[in-house]
C-alpha cells in the first residue's frame, strides 16, 4: 500500500520454460503479461527464465482469494524509469539491499550484447556484485542478513 492508500498485488508464475497456455488465477486482474527475464550473472553466465504475471489493484480481495498469509517480515521496493531503463531498489529482511536493473528487449544476441555493453559492463566496472538467488528467494526468508 503506497503513501496514498492505493495497493497492488501481482501474481507471478516463473519457470525454467514456456507455457503453452496460462490463465491469471486473480478474478480482477487489470493487467496481464508474459516474458522471458534474461539474467546475466556472474562471469558470462546466462539464465533465462519465463515468467507470466497479472496484476489486481483490489489487493485485499486477490489476498483473501489465494488464502495469502503474512510472512512477519516485510520486502520493500521502489521503481524508477527513464529512457526505457528500470531501476529497482528491493529493502529485503535483515537489512539486504538490492539494485535491479533492467530494460525491455527482444531475446537475441544483438539486445544481449547492447545491454551488457550498455548497462552491465559499467555497473559491473563499478563494484557491483551479481546475485547468485532471485529475489524471490531472497524476499521470502525472514531470517535473510541476521545471525
Amino acid at each position: 500500500v503506497d503513501a496514498s492508500g492505493n495497493a497492488e498485488l501481482t501474481w507471478k508464475l516463473r519457470g525454467d520454460r514456456a507455457l503453452p497456455a496460462w490463465t491469471c488465477p486473480l478474478r480482477k486482474a487489470a493487467k496481464s503479461k508474459s516474458e522471458a527475464d534474461v539474467t546475466l550473472g556472474t562471469g558470462d553466465t546466462i539464465s533465462r527464465r519465463y515468467s507470466y504475471s497479472c496484476t489486481s489493484e483490489d489487493a485485499e480481495a486477490a489476498a483473501t482469494e489465494l488464502a495469502a498469509t503474512r510472512k512477519g517480515c516485510t520486502v520493500a521496493m521502489k521503481r524508477w524509469t527513464r529512457n526505457g531503463l528500470r531501476v529497482e531498489e528491493w529493502r529485503l529482511p535483515g537489512g539486504v539491499r538490492l539494485i535491479e536493473v533492467s530494460r525491455a528487449g527482444a531475446d537475441t544476441a544483438a539486445d544481449l550484447d547492447a545491454f551488457r555493453r550498455k548497462i552491465a559492463a559499467p555497473l559491473l566496472a563499478a563494484g557491483t556484485v551479481p546475485i547468485v538467488n532471485s529475489k524471490t528467494e531472497l524476499g521470502s526468508n525472514c531470517k535473510i542478513g541476521s545471525g
